[in-house]
């Protein structure tokens, strides 16, 4: 299906955010796999393309929908400290006395990256981890304000 101008807000949510979700999963394990700085690097930009696709729609979510943000915007946090080493690192490279900040540089980036794996196991790509974001963006929207539990009418 494609986004016309007579759907609604929450019909283009339903559309655009699972797939967005589904695209965002399978580059984060790509990136996981390769572990490359460029691999990791487009996976940041892909990562923060996703949370603002979210963003755009967060209005039409409950508050359910801010702890995702969040566990997206620790998870682009890693990349990007990432990323900013593998620059420092190109900035210094060839550098007379550059070795002790490479060394630093190369501690750093062992332990950012294995918060990042950490992170990406446990956090976003846990079992079902996938299926439950696209359940959520697909079922949810529209329901901002709404509890999930159901409520007997007498309430």
């Amino acid at each position: 299906m494609k986004l016309t101008a007579e759907m609604t807000a929450v019909d283009a949510a339903r559309q655009v955010l699972p797939r967005s979700a589904e695209k965002f999963f399978k580059r984060g394990r790509k990136a996981l796999q390769k572990g490359d700085a460029e691999t990791l690097h487009e996976f940041r930009i892909s990562a923060k393309r996703f949370r603002y696709a979210l963003e755009i729609f967060q209005p039409l979510y409950g508050p359910q929908f801010r702890k995702k943000l969040s566990q997206l915007k620790k998870l682009q946090d890693l990349l990007g400290r990432l990323n900013d080493l593998a620059t420092a690192r190109v900035v210094l490279e060839n550098r007379p006395g550059a070795v002790p900040l490479t060394n630093f540089l190369d501690r750093e980036e062992k332990e950012v990256r294995e918060k990042f794996e950490t992170y990406w196991k446990e956090q976003m790509d846990a079992a079902d981890s996938e299926a439950r974001w696209i359940r959520y963006l697909t079922q949810y929207a529209g329901q901002r304000g709404r509890s999930t539990v159901t409520r007997p009418a007498s309430e």
